[in-house]
């Protein structure tokens, strides 16, 4: 797809280090972006543009106003949606889907959560994700159109805010030698940027699960000290111990998300083989991505 093509990307939650990625990527390959952003002077300086609006352009509102993104989604072919709001992201991705569609969308890119895979609801975030794939897939059914899902694992970004190192340890609730799945927002990002850019039909109403690297918590303090500099130990919390710490500093957040958190346990991961397919490279590692933010963890 190219800017000569007709289609122009519309995208909700293109300032975080998910969205900001397939951002870029589309705009590198010279695919026409609109970015829905409630700051539009931060949001367009983010980005490195051509200062065209036929190239890229950032359109105010935010998700509680639908007026703003009914009328912004026409002359649109495709939509990425990145959530934040685990709490209202039901409502706010039915009520995207079907304004999106209704006003021509051909296929959405969802970025979902690995968490769909854990047998249903038998977890507060699972079914959350749960549910709104299936109101997206049942929205784009209606309309013929088409929506790929996107499911990764958690984040490496999180060791940047949520699991960051001590000065000389971290904690989590994991036994250290349970593997544990990680990616990179980065290949989140491009790999949304890449659907978004290839032929609908190629992926259809196609679902992939995003598991770049695998490691322990043994083995993260390895990494930790090895790419810091410092010993970090690895401190395991009991499942109480790790509730009440989030609980502490995440004060606002519901009951059961927390829950989840604290007892949180991967199932069997394993490296996405097909990542290095799609993306055409190798995802990228635990340690990669830690070397490549060490001054914002240190």
């Amino acid at each position: 797809m190219s800017s000569t093509t007709g289609e122009r990307v519309f995208i909700i939650g293109g300032t975080g280090n998910t969205g900001a990625a397939a951002v870029r990527d589309l705009v590198a390959k010279r695919i026409p972006v609109t970015l829905y952003a409630r700051n539009p002077d931060k949001a367009a300086s983010l980005f490195s543009t051509p200062g065209d609006e036929a190239a890229f352009k950032v359109v105010q509102g935010d998700l509680q106003d639908l007026a703003s993104l009914k009328n912004a989604l026409p002359g649109h072919t495709r939509l990425l949606v990145v959530v934040a709001d685990l709490v209202n992201m039901v409502e706010i991705k039915k009520a995207v889907a079907l304004a999106a569609y209704a006003a021509g969308i051909k296929q959405i890119v969802d970025i979902s959560s690995i968490s769909v895979t854990a047998p249903w609801r038998s977890t507060y975030i699972g079914n959350l994700h749960q549910v709104s794939e299936q109101a997206i897939l049942a929205a784009a059914s209606a309309h013929n159109a088409h929506v790929v899902t996107l499911r990764p694992t958690r984040f490496l970004s999180n060791l940047i805010v949520f699991d960051r190192p001590g000065p000389t340890a971290f904690v989590d609730s994991a036994d250290p030698d349970a593997p544990q799945g990680w990616i990179s927002p980065n290949d989140i990002g491009a790999l949304a940027a890449v659907v978004l850019s290839e032929d609908i039909k190629k992926h259809g109403n196609g679902v992939y699960e995003l598991v770049g690297d695998v490691v322990t918590a043994n083995q993260r303090a390895e990494i930790f000290t090895r790419v810091l500099g410092r010993p970090i130990a690895y401190q395991r919390l009991s499942a109480l111990d790790r509730y009440n710490g989030l609980q502490k500093h995440l004060p606002f957040l519901p009951f059961l998300m927390l829950y989840d958190w604290a007892i949180m346990q991967d199932r069997s991961p394993a490296i996405s083989q097909g990542l290095a397919i799609l993306l055409g490279r190798e995802p990228e590692t635990f340690e990669a991505f830690l070397q490549a933010n060490k001054k914002a963890i240190e």
